[in-house]
This record gives structure tokens, sequence and C-alpha cells, in this order.
């Protein structure tokens, strides 16, 4: 369980913990995640009024559910338009691709062809 704690800390949350160490003057972990940068404001209120009721372990298990809820959202929609791009660039390259042959034969009274162009 560790293990997956460790992969699911985010950059955001890396960020403010980097912030609490450097940043010694911070007054609390609400403070702290406002001094970083890294998170809205809303999660920043929230945090704050955790700390001010001394419910800040649920409300940081709350923000933590909800960002993996996000995360997962968002690897589902990958999910679904990764193949729909790939095989839109795939057809994309074939068909630039099969355009570039026929541009290497003009007709024979095109200006390339009369001009000696294409080989002959």
């Amino acid at each position: 369980m560790r293990q997956i704690e460790a992969l699911t800390l985010s950059y955001d949350l890396r960020r403010a913990i980097t912030v609490i160490g450097t940043r010694m003057q911070a007054k609390g972990i609400s403070e702290a995640f406002r001094l970083s940068g890294a998170f809205s404001s809303e999660t920043v209120q929230a945090l704050a009024m955790a700390e001010k009721s001394g419910q800040l372990e649920e409300t940081i298990m709350i923000l933590a559910q909800e960002a993996r809820a996000e995360l997962a959202r968002r690897l589902s929609q990958f999910e679904v338009w990764a193949p729909k791009i790939i095989y839109f660039a795939a057809i994309f390259f074939s068909v630039t691709g099969m355009l570039g042959i026929f541009q290497q034969f003009p007709p024979k009274n095109s200006f390339r062809y009369q001009q000696g162009f294409c080989g002959n």
C-alpha cells in the first residue's frame, strides 16, 4: 500500500512538500500549500478550514480521493481518444504518402513533364 501511495503522490503535493521544507515561516499546511502556488484557492481554503476545525486528516483523505477520481477520469478519456488519434494520424500520413507518389508521376501534358523534371 505504501508503494501505491508513493506512486500517486502528485507533482503538486511534492511541490508543496518542498515548499514546506524550504519555507519554515509557513504557518500550517494550508499556508504552505498557498505559498507553493500549486493548488487552487478552493483547495487551500478547504485545508485552512480543516486545520481550524481539527478535521485536517479527513479533509486530506477526501481531497486525495477526489484527485484519484479525476486522474481515473482523465485516464479513461485518454483510453478512448488515443486510438482514434493514432488511427487518424496513420490514415492521414498514408493518404499524404499516396499523394506524394502520384506527384512523382504527372501527366504527360503537365509542366513538370514538359520541362524534364520527371526523369525523362
